[in-house]
């Protein structure tokens, strides 16, 4: 039986000449709720948790951004907004507890 843990899934703006969107989404595992360090890297800055309750491919999630994204002049994520509605700057990290079975909960 796989133990639980965590999957990381940052989604990134791209955009190519066309204006056509291009998802850059990026997943790892963790045994442990990923920490403040990767967390930061991930966003590339200071995170801040989108406060509200986020679901994520119909499951529960920490949705977290980069606090200071707009006034640095982040790319809008269009990535991410497309697919929750939610307009945030800059790279975009999920958390998400996985089950048992190793499947996102």
């Amino acid at each position: 039986m796989k133990k639980p843990g965590y999957k990381l899934i940052v989604i990134e703006p791209r955009y190519d000449h066309t204006k056509v969107i291009t998802a850059s989404m990026v997943i790892t595992d963790h045994a442990t709720m990923p920490n403040l360090t990767l967390l930061q890297s991930a966003v590339d800055g200071y995170i801040e948790r989108v406060p509200m309750k986020q679901m994520w491919n119909k499951r529960p999630a920490q949705i977290w951004c980069n606090e200071e994204g707009l006034i640095r002049g982040l790319a809008p994520n269009k990535t991410f907004y497309i697919l929750t509605g939610i307009k945030l700057f800059g790279p975009v990290a999920i958390v998400q507890r996985q089950s048992k079975e190793g499947s996102l909960t």
